[in-house]
Formats: C-alpha cells, structure tokens, sequence
C-alpha cells in the first residue's frame, strides 16, 4: 500500500476488516509458538511465527481497490 493514511480514508471497511478476527483468519496459513514463553516486567512474552497467504491477500487488496495489480 503506498500511502497507508489515503487507503485508510479511501477503504474504510477494507482496511477495518483486518481488525476483525473471521476477516483476518482468511489469510493465515499456520501460526506455530517459537521457544518458550518470558517473564518480562509487565507480563510475559510469547513470540509465534505465523504463515500468511500473500496470494490470497493481494488478490483481496486488488479486487477491493486498495492496491493495484502487479505489473498494470
């Protein structure tokens, strides 16, 4: 996204869509913990790899206007 202030204004909706979690979950392949959790001052730390579906993603992002399609 080249200007992520202009699309939030431009596609609400699309951009909001990924504050929710049945908008979002589309587009995860896997999560898996790496390492052990950490006690930190303030809690506990867990870092998580996740696997996202960058075709599914663009083509999402393309067919709702936010990004243009590669090479057009």
């Amino acid at each position: 996204i080249d200007d992520e202030e202009k699309a939030k204004k431009q596609h609400p909706d699309v951009i909001g869509c990924f504050k929710t979690f049945e908008c979002y979950n589309k587009f995860i392949v896997s999560t898996e913990k790496s390492g052990a959790p950490k006690k930190e001052s303030n809690g506990t730390s867990v870092t998580i790899k996740t696997k996202i579906n960058l075709r599914s993603l663009r083509a999402y992002l393309e067919q709702n206007n936010v990004i243009r399609k590669f090479g057009f």
